[in-house]
């Protein structure tokens, strides 16, 4: 990947806005939201240096971290841009939100969500402004690895009615036959967002698009299949009681296995030696 200082600062816009948002709080005399802000920023000013020094060194990570450590800052920019949007609501007289105090000066009301905003913008801005990779190559590797991750949803619900089949016949707690299906709409979102990374590295390589892609949907889909292993048809807590001794280690072992072929994907894509 090509150096880029624009994309660098504008990546590296944490500290500014961070700077701007706790003084607009001081002037406020806004102790909570100073509690608030000064963590945030301060987290998200160290870990968003990383990408914005790697991109200005034409280092493929940079793309990677940006969309890593970027989904996480953009998320909880938008919860907070929320949180100030309560205020300007009530200045404007709509009382969509009953019950929330409304007593803060105009000025703040309208001044912390517009910077908030452009603070969104800005780390968009630099997610655009990352160079193309015009010499990379497909990633056929990386397509397969996450392509992995396809078989998991069939696996599991076949795993989980096969255990409710065997679990029938026993005394045990009933079995939530609804759960099958939660499990497999959590892991048919998580394949439609496999398929698009996996077509893309096999497409565009280890191009910046893909490799912020990836980083963006890393955390999300540990979670989800985090998440796949709690959401289960036997009781919460019980698993290893309730349901058939296989099913437990069977179900880990597909789960795990899926995280390990994504991060391994994940790893062989920004390895990828044609991008530097």
């Amino acid at each position: 990947m090509r150096t880029n200082s624009t994309a660098a600062v504008l990546l590296g816009h944490v500290p500014l806005y961070g700077l701007l948002t706790i003084t607009l709080d001081v002037v406020a005399r806004d102790r909570a939201l100073v509690v608030l802000d000064a963590p945030v920023f301060a987290v998200a000013a160290v870990l968003l240096a990383f990408p914005a020094v790697l991109v200005y060194r034409g280092e493929p990570l940079g793309a990677l971290l940006a969309g890593l450590f970027g989904a996480p800052y953009l998320a909880v920019l938008g919860v907070l841009l929320f949180q100030a949007s309560v205020p300007l609501v009530a200045v404007s007289g709509v009382d969509l939100f009953p019950g929330v105090p409304g007593a803060v000066p105009l000025w703040f009301a309208v001044a912390r969500p517009v910077l908030l905003a452009c603070a969104v913008a800005t780390y968009l801005a630099g997610v655009l402004a990352l160079p193309r990779s015009a010499g990379a190559r497909p990633a056929p590797v990386a397509a397969a690895l996450f392509a992995h991750g396809l078989s998991a949803g069939p696996v599991v619900v076949v795993l989980g009615a096969v255990a409710i089949a065997e679990h029938s016949g026993g005394h045990a707690a009933a079995v939530d036959v609804s759960a099958l299906g939660r499990q497999g709409v959590l892991l048919g979102l998580a394949a439609v967002c496999l398929a698009m990374l996996a077509w893309a590295a096999r497409v565009r390589g280890s191009s910046s698009g893909p490799l912020v892609a990836v980083g963006a949907f890393a955390l999300p889909y540990l979670a989800l299949l985090d998440q796949v292993t709690r959401v289960t048809p036997f009781p919460e807590g019980r698993l290893l009681e309730s349901a058939p001794v296989w099913y437990a280690p069977a179900l880990h072992s597909v789960v795990v296995c899926s995280a390990l072929m994504f991060l391994l994907g994940l790893g062989v894509l920004a390895r990828e030696p044609s991008v530097r």
